[in-house]
């Protein structure tokens, strides 16, 4: 941006899992850079960052949001990555466009899930890091218990760069190894001074400890440690930066944002350690032929669109990062992902909701907003057209639960329609589709929190109300024993009448769907009326015997049969074909197959006996477990009608710490009772749609 140096750009994200308190933090940030005159909080509805009526309504980040500031005459773009992890889009979209990550924890609740997966991607991603434990004055902090959490999980490169003196009610704040100061916290203010002689013993420990973990972040340094056991205050500086930049280091600090604690001596290692986007070239890009290129700041222009926001009155908005040379109003860029150039309207930044026009252009390192721009959507390259570079795009997850939908008007279907696709483009997560086979509507997501957020959303932006029904099963029918049936055809009524006469073999087939035979010999079916016969056999199929669901695993064989030299033709044959299909079905031992879904389920270990024993109610299978980090990952194959609302159940269970996926694994027989009410349900509605 215009007057502002690359190196002196901060893009930061705040990362951790749902009510560890990012938004606040961030919120601290803002007051304390005076961006805001006093100190907004969640639980009061007035934060700058959680601004959207559902993230005032429920008090948690439902989707990313930004904010500009200045600090330490650094320019900082922050982004507020939401914990929950339905909305794990954003987790991704926010990684991508940073440059840093600042990994919340509450002292009081532990390493959970959202702060293991937002690790997963950061470090994936090889972002710089920073480890804040906050809510250190809060009744019942823990932090020693949190520090040894992270270190288990984090290995030495998490190491503590501030010791807290007291935690809970006993805090009085924390001592900084770096400016070897205490700061503490008295009368609502935080007061620098002097470190009490009563903590030297451990600040000579944890500087010993914190020392060695610098003195490791670069060859030069650890030669010089290992000959003096020693080093300066600038070869500490020196390596702190080259720690973070390369992934070696997370330092690990303390605040408490509801008392604005530790909030400024944060943003003032974020100005001096956090690396800015010069530091990170070369960034790896790919050409026109997908060959690998480096981008630096001076080459041909690229960035992404990482996220993707409606507004009321200006449309889609898209949030850009830019990697190299600058865009400016009236400037053409290319989408090389849908293939069209746009002209550049206005450019933005945004802190909260609240929309600052840039003065200028957004230079390579920048994170803006496009608007009223016609293709571009969220993971689209933008870049030059006749020299187009570009990074790789996000690598969104695949969704894992399912809900069917549909309008309470049957004339908004298309409003619909268009309001889903949309709301993909805001949340690549949430995507759509009708299934043709269940005749259903079918929205695909992270969870029920997302549903209900996007379902308000169809209203509140698009104005179609629509109802959620429960998805209906793509059940399967198979047989499990050889028939063979007489399908013939006859029918006189004036005129040319209507013949066709077959005999077809069923037979179970171990692989593939469907396999016809074609056994005649003779003549006796003539070859011009075969292909209707098979096509009469699969359409039979597609309706099945038992429940009206598609039939699999059939071998079918046409070994006879006769024709009239008149009467015959393809429909009759056609007919014929169905009639054989129905009549050697009931002896075929016809059976309904499910669809078993693949399960891998991620929860604390405490929480294993419960979690267990439920999927076993809901006829699953373990088959097996397996450690990640402090989470254990159950793996295990259930049914897709027993997942219906699983992810609701399982937070229930695991107090918002366990997480799941599935994908379909195979089919396999109904059991009979339950094969049954499948049979009588479809049953009954058919005899509703009459």
């Amino acid at each position: 941006m215009k007057g502002i140096d690359i190196k002196d750009v901060r893009n930061i994200g705040l990362f951790g899992h749902n009510g560890v308190g990012k938004t606040s933090l961030g919120e601290t940030f803002l007051f304390n850079a005076k961006i805001t005159s006093r100190l907004n909080k969640v639980d009061e509805g007035n934060s700058i960052l959680d601004y959207t009526e559902d993230e005032i309504d429920k008090k948690m980040s439902v989707s990313l949001s930004t904010a500009y500031f200045k600090w330490q005459e650094k320019a900082f773009t922050l982004i507020d990555a939401p914990g929950y992890i339905d909305f794990i889009a954003d987790v991704y979209s926010a990684v991508k466009a940073v440059d840093s990550a600042v990994l919340v924890f509450d002292a009081l609740s532990g390493f959970d899930v959202g702060a293991e997966k937002a690790y997963s991607l950061i470090s994936k991603d090889n972002k710089s890091m920073f480890l804040v434990i906050n809510k250190i004055a809060k009744e019942h902090a823990k932090h020693e218990e949190l520090l040894k959490e992270i270190i288990d999980r984090l290995g030495t490169k998490a190491i503590a760069v501030q010791l807290p003196m007291g935690e809970g009610l006993d805090f009085k704040g924390v001592i900084d190894l770096l400016t070897k100061k205490a700061y503490f916290y008295k009368d609502g203010k935080v007061e620098a001074g002097e470190i009490p002689a009563e903590y030297n013993a451990q600040v000579e420990e944890a500087m010993e400890k914190f020392v060695e973990a610098v003195a490791q972040t670069t060859d030069e340094l650890t030669e010089k440690y290992l000959e003096e056991l020693s080093l300066s205050d600038e070869e500490i500086e020196k390596g702190m930066k080259a720690g973070i930049l390369n992934g070696t280091l997370y330092p690990i600090l303390y605040t408490d944002a509801s008392i604005n604690f530790g909030t400024e001596l944060l943003l003032d290692y974020l100005a001096k350690y956090a690396p800015s986007p010069a530091d990170i070239y070369p960034v790896k890009g790919y050409d026109a032929s997908e060959n690998e290129v480096e981008i630096n700041a001076d080459s041909p222009l690229s960035g992404i669109v990482f996220k993707t926001i409606i507004d009321p009155h200006l449309g889609e908005m898209n949030f850009v990062r830019l990697y190299s040379s600058k865009i400016a109003p009236g400037s053409e860029i290319y989408d090389f992902d849908s293939g069209n150039t746009e002209k550049v309207n206005q450019l933005y930044i945004m802190t909260g909701n609240k929309r600052i026009e840039v003065d200028g252009e957004l230079s390579a390192g920048d994170i803006g907003l496009l608007v009223k721009m016609k293709s571009v959507k969220t993971n689209h390259r933008i870049t030059e057209k006749k020299n187009p570079v570009v990074v790789d795009k996000i690598e969104f997850p695949e969704p894992t639960i399912s809900l069917a939908i549909e309008p309470k008007d049957k004339n908004d279907e298309e409003k619909v329609a268009g309001g889903l696709t949309r709301l993909n483009n805001e949340d690549p997560t949430f995507v759509y589709k009708f299934d043709p086979e269940l005749k259903q509507t079918l929205i695909f997501g992270m969870g029920e929190a997302q549903f209900d957020i996007m379902i308000k959303k169809l209203k509140s932006k698009f104005g179609v109300s629509v109802e959620v029904k429960k998805p209906k099963i793509p059940y399967r029918e198979t047989i499990r024993k050889t028939a063979e049936a007489q399908g013939k055809y006859k029918k006189q009524s004036g005129g040319h009448g209507q013949y066709g006469d077959v005999w077809v073999k069923f037979e179970p087939l171990k692989d593939g769907e469907f396999e016809f035979v074609d056994a005649i010999v003779g003549g006796v079916v003539p070859r011009n009326y075969i292909p209707s016969v098979e096509k009469g056999l699969r359409e039979a199929l597609e309706n099945g015997f038992l429940a009206g669901y598609k039939m699999v695993g059939i071998k079918a064989t046409l070994y006879d049969g006769s024709y009239h030299s008149v009467d015959s033709s393809d429909m009759a044959f056609k007919v014929a074909a169905s009639l054989a299909f129905k009549n050697a079905m009931p002896k075929a031992d016809p059976i309904l197959l499910e669809p078993i879904m693949e399960v891998e389920v991620s929860v604390p270990e405490s929480f294993m006996g419960d979690v267990m024993g439920d999927l076993s109610s809901r006829r699953g299978k373990i088959l097996g477990m397996e450690a990640k980090g402090k989470q254990q990952v159950i793996k295990a194959l259930v049914p897709q009608a027993e997942l219906y609302k699983y992810s609701t159940q399982l937070r229930s269970m695991t107090q918002g710490k366990g997480s799941f996926t599935q994908k379909f694994a195979k089919y396999e027989p109904v059991p009979h009772e339950i094969a049954e009410k499948v049979i009588e349900e479809s049953k009954l509605e058919k005899e509703n749609e009459k």
